[in-house]
């Protein structure tokens, strides 16, 4: 897979989690059993922008060529997946309410916190140089 396929599916993800949270917060959190009253209302809008923020960033760094800013892109990706495991993680096995797709949002999460770590780290090796290229 490449970088700019993970970004694709980032984004169409996100951009319909966040529409979703934003739009019909009630609906998603009735999928999720979660309560659906004032406050839970208001942080699942809050939640969905910031889902349709990074959503529309993913969508629009997709073609960027330069790993000077794709790797910081990919860590930030990797790390913001990371914390909403553990959030994930949490939620679903503390036992406190009925969070029944709580695998789904973890594996989820692991396939982009893992697909980012991976551009991270081995593919922001491979530096186009094509200064190097050109003979001298």
């Amino acid at each position: 897979m490449k970088l700019k396929h993970l970004l694709v599916l980032e984004a169409v993800f996100s951009l319909a989690t966040g529409l979703g949270l934003v739009l019909a917060p009630k609906t998603v959190l009735f999928v999720y059993r979660l309560d659906s009253d004032a406050t839970g209302i208001f942080m699942s809008q809050n939640a969905g922008g910031l889902y349709f923020g990074l959503g529309l960033l993913a969508w629009l760094v997709r073609n960027l060529d330069q790993v000077e800013l794709r790797r910081p892109i990919c860590l930030t990706y990797s790390a913001y997946h990371i914390v909403l495991l553990v959030v994930a993680l949490t939620a679903w096995l503390s036992g406190d309410f009925n969070f029944q797709y709580g695998w789904i949002s973890a594996m989820i999460e692991i396939f982009f916190a893992a697909g980012f770590g991976y551009f991270y780290f081995a593919g922001g090796t491979r530096v186009r140089n094509h200064s190097q290229t050109r003979r001298r």
